[in-house]
C-alpha cells in the first residue's frame, strides 16, 4: 500500500507539469494525445492533470473522478506485477538422504522429503540392481540437509 501511494504521488507530480516532454505536447491529438504517457517498457498510462477551478459542473468532476480512478487502477495493477516480479525465485528445503551399504554390490542412496521416502528410495534403487541384500532394515544412516529448490 505504502509502494502504491508513492507510485501514484509521483504520478501526479511529474505528470501534472510535463505536459511537454522530449519536445512534444501529449495532449495534441497528432501524437497520441487522448491523455496517455508512453513508459519506457512500452506500456502506456492515464496522464493526469491539475484540475481547472473554473470546470465546476457535475459532468467535468465525474469525468475526472473516472480518470483517476483509471490511473490508480492501472498504477495499482502495475505495483501488483512488481510485487510478483520481487518474489524469491528459490526456498531452503530439507532433503532426506539415506544409504543402504551391501557386502557385494557398493552402497546405494535415496533422497526424498522425507526420511520414509529417502529409505524407500535407496531400497528401490537397491532392488532395481537385484541386489540380494535389499532391506530397509539395512540401511544404517540416514541425514536431514538444507538444499536451494527452484520454485
Amino acid at each position: 500500500m505504502k509502494t502504491l501511494l508513492v507510485l501514484l504521488a509521483l504520478s501526479l507530480s511529474v505528470t501534472s507539469f510535463a505536459g511537454d516532454r522530449d519536445g512534444r505536447n501529449d495532449r495534441d491529438p497528432r501524437n497520441g494525445g487522448g491523455g496517455r504517457i508512453d513508459l519506457r517498457d512500452g506500456t502506456t498510462i492515464v496522464r493526469i492533470d491539475i484540475g481547472d477551478e473554473r470546470e465546476t459542473d457535475s459532468r467535468a468532476m465525474m469525468k475526472r473522478v473516472a480518470n483517476l480512478e483509471r490511473a490508480v487502477r492501472e498504477l495499482q495493477n502495475r505495483v501488483y506485477d512488481l510485487e510478483d516480479d520481487a518474489r524469491p525465485t528459490t526456498r531452503e528445503v530439507t532433503v532426506w538422504t539415506c544409504s543402504l551399504p551391501t557386502s557385494f554390490d557398493g552402497t546405494f542412496v535415496g533422497k526424498g522429503k522425507t526420511e520414509t521416502e529417502a529409505r524407500a528410495a535407496a531400497s528401490n534403487a537397491c532392488t532395481a540392481k537385484r541386489s540380494p541384500f535389499c532391506s530397509d532394515f539395512n540401511i544404517k544412516k540416514c541425514e536431514a540437509t538444507k538444499e536451494i529448490e527452484r520454485i
